[in-house]
């Protein structure tokens, strides 16, 4: 008896209580569908390997957003000490646009945008040592 029918005659024992007697009428229904079980054994192996394989490469994937992520932010404000706008173009698109929001004198709400070039020529002009205002 192979693998497959010592699996199929184990997994019937433990599954409907069957005893040695019960043991020959599992290996009946093994003859007659061998090829399906043996498919069906090897479709439940593969799809446990796949599951952890998606598993593993959805991980990945994470782990490589995270890590694109703090290469981004560190050229970004890199860029932003040393007014280099080449530095700072290199990771943000063309139409980019940065948002400000807020509560006006009179308590309204509001949205203000700025393009990324506006923004880009904004940090590269600005003095030696600016004075920054916390809002």
């Amino acid at each position: 008896m192979d693998f497959a029918a010592a699996l199929f005659t184990g997994l019937l024992t433990v599954l409907f209580n069957a005893y040695p007697c019960g043991t020959f009428i599992c290996h009946e229904y093994y003859v007659k569908y061998k090829t399906l079980i043996v498919n069906t054994l090897t479709l439940f192996c593969i799809l446990r390997h796949l599951k952890y394989y998606i598993m593993n490469i959805t991980q990945l994937y994470e782990d490589i957003q995270s890590f694109i992520f703090r290469i981004w932010s560190k050229t970004f404000f890199e860029g932003f000490d040393l007014r280099d706008s080449l530095l700072i173009q290199s990771v943000v698109t063309v139409g980019a646009q940065l948002f400000r929001t807020g509560n006006s004198e009179e308590k309204i709400p509001f949205r203000e945008a700025m393009s990324i070039k506006k923004f880009i020529r904004m940090v590269t002009s600005r003095s030696e040592k600016p004075i920054w205002e916390e809002r």
